[in-house]
Protein backbone atom coordinates (compact mmCIF):
# COMPACT_ATOMS: atom_id res chain seq x y z
CA UNK A 1 0.00 0.00 0.00
CA UNK A 2 1.75 3.44 -0.89
CA UNK A 3 1.98 5.89 1.54
CA UNK A 4 1.58 9.47 0.45
CA UNK A 5 1.73 11.43 3.63
CA UNK A 6 4.56 13.64 5.15
CA UNK A 7 5.90 12.18 8.46
CA UNK A 8 8.33 14.51 10.98
CA UNK A 9 11.33 12.81 11.74
CA UNK A 10 13.52 14.53 14.25
CA UNK A 11 16.92 13.94 15.39
CA UNK A 12 19.68 15.05 17.43
CA UNK A 13 23.36 15.79 17.05
CA UNK A 14 24.67 13.80 19.95
CA UNK A 15 28.30 14.53 18.91
CA UNK A 16 29.84 17.74 16.94
CA UNK A 17 28.92 16.58 13.06
CA UNK A 18 30.98 18.55 10.38
CA UNK A 19 28.60 19.29 6.90
CA UNK A 20 31.31 20.25 4.77
CA UNK A 21 33.00 23.54 4.41
CA UNK A 22 31.75 27.09 3.45
CA UNK A 23 33.85 29.64 2.17
CA UNK A 24 31.43 33.12 1.76
CA UNK A 25 29.98 33.01 5.15
CA UNK A 26 32.23 33.73 8.16
CA UNK A 27 35.45 33.85 6.39
CA UNK A 28 34.87 37.40 4.83
CA UNK A 29 32.68 39.93 6.60
CA UNK A 30 29.66 37.45 7.82
CA UNK A 31 27.20 39.44 10.40
CA UNK A 32 27.24 36.11 12.44
CA UNK A 33 30.86 35.03 12.48
CA UNK A 34 32.97 38.18 11.41
CA UNK A 35 35.83 37.86 13.33
CA UNK A 36 36.65 34.26 11.91
CA UNK A 37 36.31 32.45 15.37
CA UNK A 38 32.96 31.01 15.62
CA UNK A 39 30.53 33.74 16.44
CA UNK A 40 26.73 33.28 16.56
CA UNK A 41 28.04 31.28 13.32
CA UNK A 42 25.17 31.10 10.18
CA UNK A 43 22.61 28.88 8.70
CA UNK A 44 22.48 26.45 6.21
CA UNK A 45 20.07 24.18 4.69
CA UNK A 46 20.24 20.68 6.59
CA UNK A 47 22.24 18.55 3.50
CA UNK A 48 19.85 15.61 2.97
CA UNK A 49 21.80 14.10 0.39
CA UNK A 50 24.67 13.95 2.84
CA UNK A 51 22.27 11.83 5.40
CA UNK A 52 21.09 10.11 2.38
CA UNK A 53 24.17 8.37 1.38
CA UNK A 54 24.97 7.79 5.08
CA UNK A 55 21.42 5.75 5.18
CA UNK A 56 22.90 3.62 1.77
CA UNK A 57 25.72 2.33 3.20
CA UNK A 58 24.31 0.75 6.05
CA UNK A 59 21.44 -0.54 4.38
CA UNK A 60 24.63 -1.75 2.27
CA UNK A 61 26.10 -3.60 5.09
CA UNK A 62 22.92 -4.54 6.79
CA UNK A 63 21.43 -6.66 3.25
CA UNK A 64 25.06 -8.10 2.36
CA UNK A 65 24.65 -10.39 5.37
CA UNK A 66 22.02 -11.88 2.71
CA UNK A 67 23.02 -11.44 -0.81
CA UNK A 68 26.82 -11.62 0.27
CA UNK A 69 28.90 -10.30 -2.76
CA UNK A 70 26.48 -10.71 -4.94
CA UNK A 71 26.46 -6.66 -6.13
CA UNK A 72 23.30 -6.80 -8.46
CA UNK A 73 21.03 -8.03 -5.95
CA UNK A 74 23.03 -5.16 -3.61
CA UNK A 75 21.98 -2.69 -6.09
CA UNK A 76 18.35 -4.03 -6.46
CA UNK A 77 18.08 -3.54 -2.42
CA UNK A 78 19.22 0.24 -2.34
CA UNK A 79 17.53 0.86 -5.62
CA UNK A 80 14.24 -0.02 -4.15
CA UNK A 81 14.31 2.13 -1.28
CA UNK A 82 16.90 5.09 -2.27
CA UNK A 83 16.83 5.01 -6.14
CA UNK A 84 19.15 4.81 -8.51
CA UNK A 85 20.83 7.43 -10.67
CA UNK A 86 23.40 5.60 -13.87
CA UNK A 87 24.99 7.25 -16.77
CA UNK A 88 23.80 5.40 -20.06
CA UNK A 89 21.37 3.18 -17.58
CA UNK A 90 17.80 3.16 -16.00
CA UNK A 91 17.09 5.76 -13.27
CA UNK A 92 14.82 5.04 -10.52
CA UNK A 93 13.30 7.01 -8.25
CA UNK A 94 13.73 6.94 -4.67
CA UNK A 95 10.32 5.50 -2.88
CA UNK A 96 11.74 7.19 0.35
CA UNK A 97 11.64 11.04 0.17
CA UNK A 98 13.36 13.17 2.84
CA UNK A 99 13.55 17.07 2.83
CA UNK A 100 14.16 19.45 5.78
CA UNK A 101 12.23 21.48 7.50
CA UNK A 102 14.18 23.81 8.45
CA UNK A 103 18.28 25.16 8.11
CA UNK A 104 20.79 24.47 10.86
CA UNK A 105 22.90 26.88 12.36
CA UNK A 106 26.72 25.95 11.85
CA UNK A 107 29.84 27.76 13.09
CA UNK A 108 33.87 26.68 13.23
CA UNK A 109 35.13 24.04 15.67
CA UNK A 110 37.92 24.46 17.75
CA UNK A 111 39.42 20.75 18.77
CA UNK A 112 41.72 20.01 21.68
CA UNK A 113 44.67 18.36 20.51
CA UNK A 114 43.26 14.72 21.11
CA UNK A 115 40.23 15.98 19.49
CA UNK A 116 42.17 16.96 16.20
CA UNK A 117 43.79 13.78 16.26
CA UNK A 118 40.95 12.10 16.10
CA UNK A 119 40.17 15.15 12.76
CA UNK A 120 43.03 13.48 10.85
CA UNK A 121 45.79 15.83 9.35
CA UNK A 122 43.65 16.32 5.85
CA UNK A 123 40.16 17.38 7.45
CA UNK A 124 42.06 18.99 9.96
CA UNK A 125 45.21 21.14 8.72
CA UNK A 126 44.56 21.87 5.10
CA UNK A 127 44.93 25.72 4.47
CA UNK A 128 44.01 25.70 1.51
CA UNK A 129 40.11 24.74 2.21
CA UNK A 130 37.97 27.03 3.91
CA UNK A 131 37.35 26.28 7.06
CA UNK A 132 34.89 23.33 8.16
CA UNK A 133 31.71 23.77 9.42
CA UNK A 134 30.34 22.04 12.43
CA UNK A 135 26.73 21.30 13.57
CA UNK A 136 26.66 21.77 17.53
CA UNK A 137 26.44 19.13 19.72
CA UNK A 138 22.65 18.97 20.97
CA UNK A 139 21.43 20.48 17.67
CA UNK A 140 17.49 19.07 17.03
CA UNK A 141 17.52 17.92 13.19
CA UNK A 142 13.58 18.23 12.03
CA UNK A 143 13.01 16.36 9.08
CA UNK A 144 9.97 15.05 6.69
CA UNK A 145 10.14 11.92 5.10
CA UNK A 146 7.37 10.39 2.56
CA UNK A 147 6.90 6.93 1.70
CA UNK A 148 5.60 6.21 -1.81
CA UNK A 149 6.08 2.42 -1.51
CA UNK A 150 4.61 0.25 0.99
CA UNK A 151 5.42 -0.66 4.16
CA UNK A 152 8.49 -3.11 3.44
CA UNK A 153 10.16 0.40 2.10
CA UNK A 154 9.46 1.74 5.32
CA UNK A 155 10.67 -1.00 7.49
CA UNK A 156 14.33 -1.24 5.01
CA UNK A 157 14.90 2.57 5.47
CA UNK A 158 14.28 2.16 9.31
CA UNK A 159 16.88 -0.52 9.20
CA UNK A 160 19.17 1.57 7.79
CA UNK A 161 18.31 4.07 10.44
CA UNK A 162 18.62 2.16 13.09
CA UNK A 163 22.84 1.26 11.89
CA UNK A 164 23.50 4.75 11.31
CA UNK A 165 22.06 5.56 14.84
CA UNK A 166 23.54 2.80 16.37
CA UNK A 167 26.96 2.56 14.62
CA UNK A 168 27.59 5.60 12.80
CA UNK A 169 26.82 9.07 12.18
CA UNK A 170 26.58 12.06 9.94
CA UNK A 171 29.20 13.98 7.71
CA UNK A 172 32.99 14.14 7.70
CA UNK A 173 34.31 12.16 10.28
CA UNK A 174 32.00 9.94 11.02
CA UNK A 175 34.29 6.64 11.73
CA UNK A 176 36.00 8.43 14.23
CA UNK A 177 33.06 9.42 16.71
CA UNK A 178 31.71 12.95 14.97
CA UNK A 179 28.29 13.34 13.91
CA UNK A 180 26.40 10.57 16.26
CA UNK A 181 23.02 11.21 16.09
CA UNK A 182 19.62 10.08 18.10
CA UNK A 183 16.31 9.49 17.30
CA UNK A 184 13.69 12.11 19.19
CA UNK A 185 10.31 10.75 17.91
CA UNK A 186 8.26 8.95 20.23
CA UNK A 187 6.05 6.85 19.43
CA UNK A 188 7.67 7.06 15.73
CA UNK A 189 5.17 8.57 13.07
CA UNK A 190 6.56 6.83 10.02
CA UNK A 191 4.26 3.62 9.52
CA UNK A 192 5.88 0.18 9.24
CA UNK A 193 5.43 -3.44 9.87
CA UNK A 194 8.16 -5.81 10.44
CA UNK A 195 10.47 -2.72 12.14
CA UNK A 196 9.69 -3.07 16.25
CA UNK A 197 10.30 1.23 16.73
CA UNK A 198 11.98 0.47 20.60
CA UNK A 199 14.88 -0.51 18.35
CA UNK A 200 15.89 3.08 17.22
CA UNK A 201 14.85 4.20 21.08
CA UNK A 202 17.00 1.63 22.98
CA UNK A 203 20.53 2.37 20.92
CA UNK A 204 21.40 -0.91 21.96
CA UNK A 205 24.01 -3.43 19.68
CA UNK A 206 22.38 -6.32 20.96
CA UNK A 207 19.44 -5.65 18.90
CA UNK A 208 21.36 -6.39 15.08
CA UNK A 209 20.37 -9.78 15.05
CA UNK A 210 16.67 -8.89 15.09
CA UNK A 211 17.33 -6.14 12.71
CA UNK A 212 18.92 -8.86 10.72
CA UNK A 213 16.19 -10.91 10.70
CA UNK A 214 13.90 -8.10 9.36
CA UNK A 215 16.04 -7.15 6.41
CA UNK A 216 15.85 -10.88 5.63
CA UNK A 217 12.32 -10.80 5.62
CA UNK A 218 11.81 -7.55 3.99
CA UNK A 219 14.64 -8.99 1.04
CA UNK A 220 12.05 -12.02 0.72
CA UNK A 221 9.19 -10.06 0.40
CA UNK A 222 10.68 -8.01 -2.40
CA UNK A 223 11.66 -11.07 -4.17
CA UNK A 224 15.41 -10.45 -3.97
CA UNK A 225 16.85 -13.41 -3.51
CA UNK A 226 19.76 -14.65 -0.91
CA UNK A 227 22.92 -15.52 -1.51
CA UNK A 228 25.60 -18.29 0.59
CA UNK A 229 29.20 -17.03 0.15
CA UNK A 230 29.96 -16.18 3.31
CA UNK A 231 33.07 -18.45 2.80
CA UNK A 232 35.31 -15.67 1.16
CA UNK A 233 35.97 -12.37 2.39
CA UNK A 234 33.86 -10.09 1.46
CA UNK A 235 34.00 -7.40 -1.24
CA UNK A 236 33.30 -4.50 0.69
CA UNK A 237 32.08 -3.41 4.50
CA UNK A 238 29.09 -5.91 5.28
CA UNK A 239 27.46 -7.82 8.14
CA UNK A 240 26.88 -11.41 8.21
CA UNK A 241 24.99 -14.67 9.33
CA UNK A 242 27.99 -16.46 10.57
CA UNK A 243 29.59 -12.96 12.39
CA UNK A 244 32.74 -14.02 10.83
CA UNK A 245 33.37 -10.84 8.72
CA UNK A 246 32.61 -8.02 11.56
CA UNK A 247 33.88 -7.62 15.21
CA UNK A 248 31.59 -6.11 17.63
CA UNK A 249 32.67 -5.20 21.08
CA UNK A 250 30.82 -4.18 24.12
CA UNK A 251 30.06 -0.53 25.34
CA UNK A 252 33.10 0.67 27.35
CA UNK A 253 32.45 3.45 29.48
CA UNK A 254 34.57 6.54 29.44
CA UNK A 255 35.59 8.19 32.66
CA UNK A 256 35.05 11.49 33.94
CA UNK A 257 33.62 12.48 31.11
CA UNK A 258 31.38 15.28 31.67
CA UNK A 259 30.22 16.62 27.61
CA UNK A 260 31.10 15.30 24.45
CA UNK A 261 34.71 17.21 24.45
CA UNK A 262 35.98 15.30 26.66
CA UNK A 263 34.69 11.75 25.79
CA UNK A 264 35.50 12.67 21.87
CA UNK A 265 39.06 13.23 23.42
CA UNK A 266 39.55 10.03 25.74
CA UNK A 267 38.40 8.45 22.46
CA UNK A 268 41.51 10.32 20.57
CA UNK A 269 43.98 9.33 23.57
CA UNK A 270 42.76 5.88 23.44
CA UNK A 271 43.06 5.85 19.31
CA UNK A 272 46.54 7.62 19.10
CA UNK A 273 48.20 5.21 21.98
CA UNK A 274 46.63 2.09 20.60
CA UNK A 275 48.34 2.69 17.21
CA UNK A 276 51.69 4.15 18.95
CA UNK A 277 52.33 0.55 20.64
CA UNK A 278 53.37 -2.65 18.90
CA UNK A 279 51.11 -5.20 21.11
CA UNK A 280 51.78 -8.15 20.28
CA UNK A 281 51.37 -7.67 16.50
CA UNK A 282 53.83 -4.95 16.40
CA UNK A 283 52.49 -1.97 14.91
CA UNK A 284 56.21 -0.47 13.97
CA UNK A 285 56.46 -0.80 10.31
CA UNK A 286 54.85 2.59 9.92
CA UNK A 287 57.77 5.30 10.85
CA UNK A 288 60.51 2.72 11.84
CA UNK A 289 60.49 0.46 9.28
CA UNK A 290 59.43 1.86 6.20
CA UNK A 291 59.17 5.49 6.23
CA UNK A 292 62.42 6.25 7.77
CA UNK A 293 64.56 4.23 6.09
CA UNK A 294 62.64 5.61 2.75
CA UNK A 295 63.74 9.43 3.65
CA UNK A 296 67.14 8.43 4.77
CA UNK A 297 67.30 6.82 1.11
CA UNK A 298 67.81 3.28 2.22
CA UNK A 299 65.73 0.26 1.06
CA UNK A 300 62.65 -1.26 3.91
CA UNK A 301 60.54 -4.80 2.93
CA UNK A 302 58.02 -4.77 5.72
CA UNK A 303 54.37 -4.75 5.73
CA UNK A 304 52.72 -1.47 6.17
CA UNK A 305 50.84 -2.72 9.30
CA UNK A 306 49.62 0.96 9.93
CA UNK A 307 47.26 1.33 7.52
CA UNK A 308 45.09 -1.35 8.38
CA UNK A 309 43.03 1.38 10.38
CA UNK A 310 42.78 3.88 7.28
CA UNK A 311 44.63 5.24 4.37
CA UNK A 312 46.42 7.59 2.95
CA UNK A 313 48.86 7.90 6.53
CA UNK A 314 50.92 10.82 6.90
CA UNK A 315 54.36 10.80 8.72
CA UNK A 316 56.39 14.34 9.43
CA UNK A 317 59.31 14.91 11.64
CA UNK A 318 60.25 18.06 12.80
CA UNK A 319 63.58 19.39 12.58
CA UNK A 320 65.85 19.09 15.56
CA UNK A 321 68.78 21.18 14.96
CA UNK A 322 69.79 24.70 13.55
CA UNK A 323 70.11 23.95 9.50
CA UNK A 324 67.93 21.05 9.31
CA UNK A 325 64.63 21.23 7.80
CA UNK A 326 60.76 19.53 8.30
CA UNK A 327 60.44 15.97 6.70
CA UNK A 328 57.37 14.33 5.86
CA UNK A 329 56.21 11.41 3.59
CA UNK A 330 52.92 9.93 2.60
CA UNK A 331 51.79 6.34 2.35
CA UNK A 332 48.66 6.31 -0.05
CA UNK A 333 47.26 3.53 -1.75
CA UNK A 334 46.79 3.44 -6.03
CA UNK A 335 44.29 2.31 -7.63
CA UNK A 336 43.90 2.63 -11.19
CA UNK A 337 47.10 4.69 -11.31
CA UNK A 338 45.61 7.18 -9.38
CA UNK A 339 46.24 8.12 -5.54
CA UNK A 340 43.00 6.93 -3.62
CA UNK A 341 42.26 6.55 0.04
CA UNK A 342 41.16 3.31 2.29
CA UNK A 343 38.71 4.02 4.80
CA UNK A 344 39.40 2.96 8.18
CA UNK A 345 37.63 -0.24 8.52
CA UNK A 346 36.85 0.54 12.30
CA UNK A 347 33.78 2.50 13.53
CA UNK A 348 33.98 4.56 16.88
CA UNK A 349 30.85 5.46 17.96
CA UNK A 350 31.01 7.97 21.04
CA UNK A 351 27.31 8.01 22.62
CA UNK A 352 25.68 8.90 25.65
CA UNK A 353 23.03 7.53 28.40
CA UNK A 354 22.15 9.90 30.81
CA UNK A 355 25.03 11.28 32.44
CA UNK A 356 27.56 8.43 31.19
CA UNK A 357 29.26 8.61 27.81
CA UNK A 358 30.39 5.31 26.72
CA UNK A 359 32.38 4.11 23.50
CA UNK A 360 31.25 1.72 20.88
CA UNK A 361 33.31 -0.18 18.39
CA UNK A 362 32.59 -2.36 15.28
CA UNK A 363 34.94 -3.08 12.24
CA UNK A 364 34.34 -4.58 8.83
CA UNK A 365 37.16 -7.13 7.89
CA UNK A 366 36.36 -6.81 4.08
CA UNK A 367 38.62 -6.69 0.97
CA UNK A 368 41.29 -3.72 1.67
CA UNK A 369 42.60 -3.06 -2.14
CA UNK A 370 40.63 -3.94 -5.04
CA UNK A 371 43.00 -6.71 -6.96
CA UNK A 372 44.40 -6.05 -10.30
CA UNK A 373 47.68 -3.96 -9.84
CA UNK A 374 46.41 -1.81 -7.12
CA UNK A 375 49.07 -1.26 -4.20
CA UNK A 376 50.88 1.16 -1.85
CA UNK A 377 53.25 3.35 -2.11
CA UNK A 378 55.03 6.04 -0.23
CA UNK A 379 56.12 9.31 -1.44
CA UNK A 380 58.24 12.40 0.10
CA UNK A 381 55.88 15.62 0.79
CA UNK A 382 58.36 17.90 2.54
CA UNK A 383 62.12 18.18 2.53
CA UNK A 384 64.32 16.14 -0.02
CA UNK A 385 62.85 15.13 -2.99
CA UNK A 386 63.31 11.07 -3.29
CA UNK A 387 61.57 8.99 -5.63
CA UNK A 388 58.04 7.40 -5.00
CA UNK A 389 58.52 3.68 -3.89
CA UNK A 390 55.96 0.53 -3.96
CA UNK A 391 54.99 -0.45 0.03
CA UNK A 392 53.90 -3.76 0.86
CA UNK A 393 50.02 -3.58 1.82
CA UNK A 394 48.90 -5.30 5.22
CA UNK A 395 48.11 -8.48 4.56
CA UNK A 396 44.87 -9.97 5.40
CA UNK A 397 45.64 -11.80 8.76
CA UNK A 398 47.79 -8.61 10.14
CA UNK A 399 44.78 -6.46 9.30
CA UNK A 400 42.49 -9.12 11.20
CA UNK A 401 45.37 -9.05 14.20
CA UNK A 402 44.93 -5.34 13.98
CA UNK A 403 41.37 -4.78 14.60
CA UNK A 404 41.10 -7.67 17.56
CA UNK A 405 44.11 -6.00 19.26
CA UNK A 406 42.29 -2.86 18.88
CA UNK A 407 39.40 -4.46 20.87
CA UNK A 408 41.74 -6.46 23.36
CA UNK A 409 43.30 -2.98 23.88
CA UNK A 410 39.76 -0.81 24.51
CA UNK A 411 38.23 -4.16 26.56
CA UNK A 412 41.71 -3.53 28.92
CA UNK A 413 40.71 0.45 29.02
CA UNK A 414 37.78 -0.97 31.18
CA UNK A 415 39.08 -2.98 33.73
CA UNK A 416 42.09 -0.53 34.19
Amino acid sequence: MTQTRWHTLTLSAVTPAFLGRYAEPGDKGDKGDKDGKGGKGYEIPFPVPSLRGALGYWLRALAGAHVGDNLASLGSVESAVFGSARSGGSVGMSTIWIRGREPVGVGRYKPSQPVAYLMGPGFRDDQTAPAARHLKAGTTIRLDVRNTGGTVHADLFLCALWALRTFGGIGARARRGFGTISVDDRPLQIPRERFDASWLYRNAADDLQDVLSCVGDCLGQLGIPGSDDTAAQPGYPRFDLDRAWYLLGPDIEIPGAQGHDAALAWTGERLREFRLDGGECRNTAGWREIVQPYLDGGTFSAEFRAGALGLPVVYTQKATRPGTHDRSATVEPVVDGQPSRRASPLWLRVHRTGRTWWLRSLAFNAEFLPEGGNGLRVKATKGPEREVKPVTPPSPEVIRCELERWFSYVSGQRQA
